[in-house]
């Protein structure tokens, strides 16, 4: 990891630990998750301004939760590892799973969290990262073609947003945890 330091230079601190690496990266995704959904729900709330128009303040939020699901996916998808600093995602499957279980300790609120999961996973993949023809609902008129996208509804968003936080904590309980470890 590469910390900045005094007058513009940097000093390199190694990391040795590969699934500390990766649950850093996972953290700082959650968290810029949390943020997006923050600012798309302050956005979505927003009155027309002479500088803000409402029909914008909405499409910029549906554009940070689509962000929010991006930055969500990173936890599921392979990823790229960096020699001893950060393991790819391929082999954290073990991990993955002890996080949602620690996030989520009663079996209904993580039966919840995989049915969310795979609601955020499916629009990630199907419409949001790739354009899966299945996932559009398109609407053809005699001179044109409209199509439609899925998106969260503000009650998937706040449950969304809560998992985040959840994972988080239980994120920074595992790194105290690593970091504790001899």
């Amino acid at each position: 990891m590469i910390f900045p330091a005094a007058a513009g230079a940097t000093k390199e601190w190694p990391v040795t630990n590969p699934s500390m690496g990766r649950a850093l990266l996972w953290a700082t995704a959650l968290t810029d998750c949390r943020d997006c959904l923050d600012l798309a729900d302050r956005l979505s709330r927003l009155p027309s301004s002479p500088g803000l128009l409402a029909v914008e303040a909405c499409s910029a939020s549906r554009h940070l939760v689509r962000l929010a699901i991006v930055y969500f996916g990173q936890l599921y998808t392979p990823g790229y590892e960096d020699g001893s600093a950060v393991a790819s995602n391929r082999h954290m499957t073990a991990e993955l799973d002890q996080l949602e279980a620690e996030a989520f300790p009663h079996h209904v609120d993580l039966a919840r969290f995989h049915a969310l999961k795979a609601v955020l996973l499916d629009l990630r993949h199907g419409t949001i990262a790739h354009a899966d023809g299945r996932a559009f609902r398109v609407e053809h008129d005699w001179n044109s073609a409209r199509a439609t996208t899925p998106i969260l509804d503000a009650t998937l968003q706040a449950e969304f947003r809560g998992c985040c936080a959840k994972l988080i904590l239980a994120l920074l309980r595992r790194a105290a945890r690593i970091a504790e470890a001899p």
